[in-house]
């Protein structure tokens, strides 16, 4: 070991510089140990300079993975934020939406209370107070209302083509083949009986007019005949004992004009 430094001391002699300048000389010695610390110097910068390179280009690498990693994570933060906000934006139309069916369903409770009170006051019968039950109950009701709706329209229009045709052997006419033609042939109907009425009205006030003059003149007076009789005292052929005296009108109905004669 001593043998190898002598060596390496050996290489480093005492060395002399002789620096002149005009008449002025200068004499420098660079002893042993100064150079050995130059030398030592040297290499410890140089091998700082590596180190330190090494070591730079290390920490830049890791500066650079760092700050990959810290760009990857602000983009995960801020998908994170953005799908918190989403988040809420959904929970906030999800609340939104709940409470819209909470009203509708508090409505339709409502309004299933309404129809089971119109329907129990209708009826008069205790309605189901549960919607299951109350379904098929009303069901049950409307399908018993409607055939007593149908059975009522049924004998209303059996009565009413009876009435037509008691109405056409009366008049002479055909009878209507429906209900739905019933009003049209009425109205045609009516015409014929109203002219028809009419006629018979006007031949039996010429009858009475043609019988009281007959009368007149086979007895001198009126008195003490079968017109004097109280059942015929004031007797119109037109409107039946103590009636009115005819009237006609066009602009009125035949209906209007004799319903109450």
């Amino acid at each position: 070991m001593q043998s190898t430094l002598q060596k390496i001391i050996a290489r480093f002699p005492e060395r002399s510089f002789v620096v002149r300048s005009g008449s002025d000389t200068r004499y420098f010695v660079l002893k042993t140990w100064h150079q050995l610390f130059g030398v030592i110097s040297f290499a410890t910068l140089l091998l700082w300079t590596g180190v330190a390179s090494v070591g730079f280009s290390w920490n830049h690498s890791a500066r650079l993975t760092v700050e990959q990693q810290l760009a990857t994570t602000i983009e995960e933060n801020q998908a994170f934020i953005a799908q918190l906000e989403s988040d809420q934006k959904n929970a906030y139309e999800l609340r939104q939406a709940f409470d819209d069916e909470v009203q509708k369903n508090r409505q339709w409770s409502s309004r299933f209370e309404q129809i089971r009170s119109l329907s129990g006051g209708v009826l008069n019968e205790a309605t189901p107070s549960n919607v299951a039950a109350f379904i098929p109950w009303f069901e049950g009701q409307l399908a018993l209302r409607v055939r007593a709706v149908e059975q009522a329209n049924e004998d209303l229009t059996e009565l009413v083509m009876d009435m037509s045709e008691s109405v056409a052997e009366i008049s002479g006419h055909r009878p209507p083949e429906s209900v739905e033609t019933v009003g049209a042939w009425l109205t045609d109907v009516a015409g014929d009986l109203t002219e028809a009425y009419e006629t018979q009205s006007r031949a039996m006030e010429v009858l009475h007019d043609s019988m009281t003059a007959a009368l007149s003149k086979g007895f001198a007076t009126i008195d003490g005949t079968p017109l004097a009789d109280p059942e015929f005292a004031g007797f119109s052929p037109s409107f039946g004992t103590g009636g009115p005296s005819l009237e006609i009108a066009s602009d009125h109905h035949v209906f209007e004009r004799f319903q109450d004669r």
